[in-house]
């Protein structure tokens, strides 16, 4: 009986031990939240955490014909890339590892002569106009619905990046330095947040996952992430590597 205590004691002491072992990614986590209390509490400013490793693969799209590319969406088979310089707008699919399929589809048809951002959800596009500050939608072959959307009411007058959850859009304003909120239907959703406070003053291309919103800036050539569901806490930026 003495011997099964000792051993039991034994045990949950191991246990104790193990649950606060210090591993590598503990000790590493808990400096860099020694350095951000540091930085904050002597600077008063939030610190930059630079992260976003380059994994060495890049494709050329200028051999498809598209000169310019601009927006870019996938879906874990293909990605589709917006040429906004390419007999009024085209919209080119590869393969993941960067072949071209020999599909695009034309988007100046439908009125949308200056395409940038691009999203998709399985059965539509839906592309931003950049010049008449629309967004069209079309089928996933490339078919405009006959469905478009204005953003300049809601004084997105220049809109470029564009993402969607099933719920809402976000579109980026690349003058106004602001990301709009709307309802899938286009209806504005009454909400927007500034972009330039962190230093983003450009913000073109938007994504997000859930928790975060990531925006690039194309002047000073880095990333901003965001808080989706907060004012902004913190922000993010990476260095861009010049890789394509």
């Amino acid at each position: 009986m003495v011997e099964k205590i000792t051993s039991k004691k034994v045990k949950i002491q191991e246990d104790k031990r193990e649950k606060f072992k210090f591993t590598w990614d503990k000790i590493i986590l808990l400096v860099l939240v020694a350095v951000f209390i540091l930085l904050y509490s002597v600077n008063n400013v939030i610190p930059t955490i630079y992260f976003g490793t380059y994994n060495s693969f890049s494709f050329d799209v200028a051999g498809s014909g598209n000169g310019r590319p601009n927006g870019i969406t996938q879906n874990g088979t293909y990605l589709w890339i917006v040429d906004d310089d390419d007999a009024g707008g085209q919209v080119y699919q590869y393969w993941m590892n960067g072949t071209f399929t020999e599909s695009y589809f034309n988007t100046s048809g439908s009125g949308n002569a200056e395409p940038r951002g691009i999203t998709q959800n399985g059965t539509y596009f839906w592309i931003v106009d950049y010049t008449d500050a629309q967004v069209y939608q079309y089928w996933m072959n490339g078919t405009f619905t006959g469905s478009n959307f204005s953003t300049s009411g809601s004084g997105n007058a220049e809109p470029y990046g564009i993402t969607q959850n099933g719920t809402y859009f976000w579109i980026s304003d690349d003058v106004a330095d602001e990301v709009y909120q709307y309802w899938m239907n286009g209806t504005y959703a009454s909400s927007s947040f500034d972009t330039a406070r962190p230093g983003n003053g450009n913000p073109r291309g938007i994504t997000q996952n859930g928790t975060y919103f990531w925006t690039t800036d194309d002047v000073d050539i880095k990333v901003y992430q965001y808080n989706m569901f907060a004012s902004e806490i913190f922000y993010i930026r990476t260095n861009n590597t010049g890789s394509t």
